[in-house]
């Protein structure tokens, strides 16, 4: 069993019971000092009071006094004393990884249930609705292709027009009637994930298994963060629809006006194309910020998403250029865990992809890259101060 002990109001650890006979050995611990591990549940002994160590004589007894955990800032301490040592020091990406890695083992495998995954992988499978995915292709043989004539294009458009003037209606009502089922599923979509987010946190904070209870609890910051989901979704169909037009504009028209393709276009498909790319590469990172940072701020402090914005956007002024290498070490960190489920694929000779290919098991058997990012970006915020500090013994 690995044991975590204080010195001069410092956490030190994780080490072994070999360690600490070691450390009682040379001096270095003393019988003051405290000790703590997942057998004592929250509370930190004393050396001398430990009955694992009470035989040994370089301990003298000590009087019954009352140690005073908070003091020295231990796990489960009401403190405002010295943090887990990821906590400490400059803000830091990497410095989290650890906990985060020790975290999603002790959530999944201290010790594993098979029930408790099942569980949790509801809130993971509510919480990533629409966001799972998989890969496509396009099948047309390029190499192959021929150059379109004037001809054939002024009948292609020909057809459509009289396609049109056939079936206007029906295209018209086919079309309303398809944008609507569309916005209906688009939207039961993003209020579950709204909920789910929530139902997931609540879970790995708690290091739990609840359903019921999390999806009642959080009910009106699911219902703020469904609010900012459709907002968002609005505004992102308007710019799209801007780019759009533009690119129809200045790529579109004077294609239809030649006939056929015109070189002349090349500058502004390549100007569209980036634009586009930019404008999606932000809104993954708007995206990304809200999931990581306002969620836990939201679930945290008990507020809404305009409220919790408020509450880091201050933070974010004076800190852009770390939220920025966040988002960078974070696509690195997606890449080194995409690397491990292939390497996971192989060595089941596939199997486990067959399983990833099942939507709601595929979300239980992601559970532990889910677990781990989740917490990653937790334990990032918990740098910035108390007040954005989730995990209950961080406090």
């Amino acid at each position: 069993m690995q044991w975590f002990y204080t010195k001069n109001g410092t956490q030190e650890g994780p080490v072994e019971y070999s360690d600490i006979k070691r450390l009682i050995a040379d001096g270095t611990l003393l019988p003051t000092d405290n000790l703590w591990n997942k057998s004592m549940g929250e509370e930190w002994k004393k050396l001398s009071d430990i009955s694992e160590f009470s035989d040994n004589p370089q301990i003298p007894a000590l009087p019954n006094t009352i140690a005073n955990p908070a003091s020295v800032g231990i796990p489960g301490a009401l403190s405002t004393g010295p943090k887990p040592a990821h906590l400490d020091g400059p803000i830091s990406c990497t410095a989290p990884v650890r906990a985060s890695w020790e975290r999603m083992k002790d959530i999944l495998f201290r010790p594993f249930s098979m029930k408790k995954w099942f569980i949790l992988g509801v809130s993971a499978w509510l919480a990533t609705l629409g966001e799972g995915g998989g890969s496509s292709s396009s099948s047309g043989n390029f190499g192959d292709s021929q150059n379109v004539s004037g001809e054939d294009f002024s009948q292609g458009i020909a057809y459509i027009k009289n396609v049109w003037c056939t079936y206007s209606t029906y295209i018209i009502i086919a079309a309303a009637v398809i944008t609507l089922i569309i916005i209906a599923i688009s939207l039961l979509v993003a209020w579950l994930k709204a909920r789910g987010k929530f139902m997931l946190l609540d879970n790995i904070i708690k290091n739990s298994e609840e359903i019921t209870e999390p999806w009642h609890t959080f009910k009106q910051h699911g219902h703020s963060l469904f609010l900012w989901y459709i907002a968002f979704s609005i505004i992102n169909m308007l710019i799209f629809l801007v780019i759009g037009g533009i690119g129809f504009l200045s790529i579109g028209m004077p294609c239809i006006k030649a006939q056929a393709f015109a070189p002349a276009t090349v500058p502004a498909i390549a100007a569209v194309s980036i634009i586009t790319l930019l404008y999606i590469v932000i809104t993954a990172y708007i995206g990304r910020f809200v999931e990581d940072f306002i969620i836990p701020i939201m679930y945290n402090r008990d507020m809404t998403f305009t409220e919790a914005f408020g509450k880091i956007r201050g933070i974010y002024k004076r800190n852009s250029g770390k939220f920025i290498l966040y988002g960078i070490f974070y696509v690195v960190l997606g890449m080194a865990s995409g690397i491990a489920v292939l390497g996971f694929i192989m060595l089941t000779c596939c199997t486990a992809m067959c399983l990833m290919m099942i939507p709601f098991i595929g979300t239980v058997v992601m559970l532990p890259v889910t677990v781990f990012f989740r917490v990653y970006s937790v334990e990032y915020l918990a740098q910035f101060g108390g007040d954005y500090i989730c995990f209950p013994d961080e406090k």
